[in-house]
């Protein structure tokens, strides 16, 4: 079917160049050079002109619509972009298809290839070429590997292979293999035998060793023993190792320092650690240990006194309905009722009794004036004025302006305007008064005074 296509193509578009198309296949997210020789559409030979004017174009048919690759490699064009390709000899042109171009967009698709001379429109051709998926093998990928051995089990299989190199992510593997193995055969249990490592100060819960592994942890929850020179053996669990310093951490302590030099043994047995062993005393049936004698019958007698002296207290102390009061208590409730006090710190006697005079004074702080004669509510006339001390004072012109004056009773019936208050705004040398913002509605006395019994306590 290709080659059909590509032989209709040509047809259609008649010149001498490459038979069929340059490259069949393009192998995924690899960058792929492509040569093309350009002819003279007559036949009279090749197209050595025009370098600059040597194209090509790449599609594909995404489903629904033609997309070309432009020259950020992506396939999001929605009209053909040509690209240039570049001249190696006379009519031979080369183009490098990106790797980013070969991406997963086409992978495993057939890409449309456009030859074309930009100033000629009669030089063009057109073919299609198969980008590999992925995980295709190629058997032309010249890793080393003679994929007629390994598919044929008649042969010697990889006869070929001989210059593999070794993988190091093949170590893990190859471990665990060689550790199943000897599971298996129950050899996991082999010793590790080394020396005290002479001039680190080893103690009885830190042993430093003359070779061991150099990775972190190796070691933990297993036997460590180390032997004297008379053949005592002490053994104790490791539970933290260090690969740098060779130093592992045991718990419970050894009951003797190790000496220099000691000869030191790791058993890889299984150790139950101080946490498996506390989850196996907590995970005890609560009705086990139980016999006479046992730790496990008193911890229970005494649990059951425990709750009934807890059932008699009661939820919360509700059982405690005939608690006497204790004398040291005394102390107690007094000690937070003044730490309140504190906190809140009330005024004393002594501060309330100054607060309160010099309110007083502040009241009797007034000027006051008798009103002597009254125009209306908003100019009146003031006179024969004293100070807070009973001074008589002299007015000025413009004195108490912006002073707050209230009316007050100074003959024997009321005022008639008690009580109002006023804000000052002119003062004549003659006492003639005017209030603040005369002028506006509602200001100024509600009516005119009375000059037989009305006077003014002016405020500063």
């Amino acid at each position: 079917m290709k080659k059909l296509i590509i032989a209709l193509l040509i047809t259609l578009c008649p010149f001498t160049a490459w038979a069929g198309c340059p490259v069949n296949e393009l192998i995924y997210n690899t960058l792929t050079p492509i040569t093309f020789s350009f002819e003279k559409r007559n036949g009279t030979g090749e197209d050595t002109a025009n370098t600059a004017n040597k194209k090509i174009s790449l599609s594909y048919w995404n489903g629904s619509a033609w997309r070309w690759v432009g020259s950020d490699n992506l396939w999001d064009d929605t009209t053909e972009t040509q690209l240039a390709m570049i001249q190696i000899t006379g009519s031979q042109y080369y183009f490098n298809i990106p790797a980013a171009a070969l991406s997963s967009t086409v992978s495993g698709q057939y890409i449309a290839i456009r030859f074309d001379e930009a100033d000629d429109v009669d030089v063009t051709m057109s073919c299609v070429a198969y980008v590999q998926p992925q995980d295709r093998i190629i058997d032309t990928d010249n890793v080393g590997i003679n994929w007629g051995d390994v598919s044929n089990p008649t042969t010697t299989v990889g006869l070929t292979n001989t210059t593999i190199p070794w993988n190091p992510a093949w170590d893990v593997e190859v471990e665990s293999e060689s550790t199943d193995a000897l599971v298996a055969i129950n050899l996991d249990h082999l010793i590790s035998k080394t020396t005290e490592a002479s001039g680190q100060t080893s103690t009885t819960t830190s042993l430093y060793m003359t070779t061991g592994s150099a990775v972190d942890d190796t070691y933990n929850g297993m036997s460590a023993a180390w032997m004297t020179g008379v053949g005592v053996i002490y053994t104790s669990i490791v539970s933290d190792y260090v690969g740098t310093t060779k130093l592992l951490t045991v718990n419970p302590p050894f009951p003797a320092t190790p000496t220099d030099g000691a000869e030191i043994f790791i058993f890889n047995i299984n150790n139950a650690g101080i946490a498996q062993i506390a989850d196996a005393v907590w995970d005890e049936s609560s009705t086990g240990h139980t016999d006479t004698g046992k730790a496990g019958q008193q911890l229970w007698t005494d649990v059951d006194a425990i709750l009934a002296d807890t059932t008699e207290i009661g939820t919360a102390g509700a059982g405690l309905t005939n608690l006497p009061w204790n004398g040291s208590w005394d102390a107690e409730v007094e000690s937070e009722a003044t730490d309140a006090l504190n906190a809140y710190d009330p005024p004393t006697r002594t501060e309330l009794t100054t607060d309160k005079d010099s309110i007083i004074a502040e009241v009797n702080a007034k000027t006051i004036c008798d009103i002597s004669a009254s125009i209306s509510g908003v100019s009146f006339t003031i006179a024969t004025c004293n100070d807070e001390y009973g001074a008589a004072i002299t007015l000025l012109t413009d004195q108490f302006v912006g002073s707050y004056a209230v009316a007050y009773t100074n003959g024997l019936a009321q005022c008639n305007v008690v009580g109002h208050g006023v804000f000052v705004g002119d003062v004549t040398s003659g006492g003639v008064v005017t209030v603040k913002d005369s002028d506006l509605p509602g200001s100024g006395f509600p009516a005119t005074p009375n000059t037989s019994n009305c006077g003014v306590r002016i405020s500063p």
